[in-house]
């Protein structure tokens, strides 16, 4: 069995997140940016890191195998008082490693960070296309909230995009 370690992303990570990111982006064509267009640097990646670290109601966390990142998630925390409330979840694991539970296991740690900060509401938007990726939410208690039509143009193609939330009680 594999030993995958969830734990919070620290500024030390930022050339492996970066690296990460831009292996998922030529990997799969679910993540939002393409391969080739990705702009930020280890500083810029950095930043990133710290922005969610220092914010009360936002947290990325990393999946850790062998000493590589293999998945990760962010949830950015609303900054106006109106959606503080709530957090955009945002995720990517390697291809190599789908179907080995390590997307609901971000998700789980998540939803128990959620809770221990007091959020009430996670969201996130899927490709109406990636129908694992919507299975999985679905089977952590995401509920279909709705359906942005032609949301994705990818290689010339329009997709439906689906808004999935998560109310914790």
């Amino acid at each position: 069995m594999m030993n995958i370690v969830t734990r919070n992303v620290l500024p030390d990570d930022a050339a492996a997140l970066l690296e990460l990111k831009k292996a998922l982006f030529s990997e799969t064509q679910f993540m939002l940016y393409e391969a080739d267009e990705y702009p930020a640097s280890a500083e810029q990646e950095t930043g990133f890191i710290n922005h969610f670290n220092e914010s009360v109601n936002s947290t990325i966390l990393a999946s850790e195998l062998d000493g590589e990142l293999v998945g990760f998630l962010g949830a950015a925390g609303g900054d106006s008082k109106k959606i503080k409330h709530s957090a955009q979840i945002f995720l990517g694991v390697r291809k190599k490693h789908w179907g080995q539970g390590i997307a609901s296991a971000l998700l789980t740690e998540t939803m128990s960070w959620a809770r221990r900060i007091q959020l009430k509401r996670l969201e996130l938007t899927v490709s109406s296309n990636n129908h694992r990726a919507i299975k999985m939410y679905h089977n952590q208690g995401f509920e279909l909230e709705g359906i942005k039509k032609c949301a994705i143009s990818s290689n010339g193609n329009f997709e439906d995009e689906c808004v999935m939330g998560y109310v914790l009680k």
